[in-house]
């Protein structure tokens, strides 16, 4: 059933790596001005913070 399934897939021709207009305009709006404003830098930093912390550290409960 599996192979079935990937030959309906092979003659889907849906568009489905679509862009907006509004997402172009900020692509190239991000490129021509690439310094970020406080709230951004504060969300990046958030970010860094959360996802690249070492998971590995026991927590000090006293």
């Amino acid at each position: 059933m599996k192979w079935f399934t990937k030959l309906l897939y092979c003659f889907d021709k849906k568009e489905r790596a679509f862009v907006s207009d509004a997402d172009r305009l900020l692509q190239n709006f991000d490129l021509t001005h690439p310094e970020k404003s406080a709230s951004q830098a504060f969300e990046i930093a958030k970010h860094h913070a959360i996802f690249k912390r070492k998971v590995d550290q026991r927590i000090d409960w006293s």
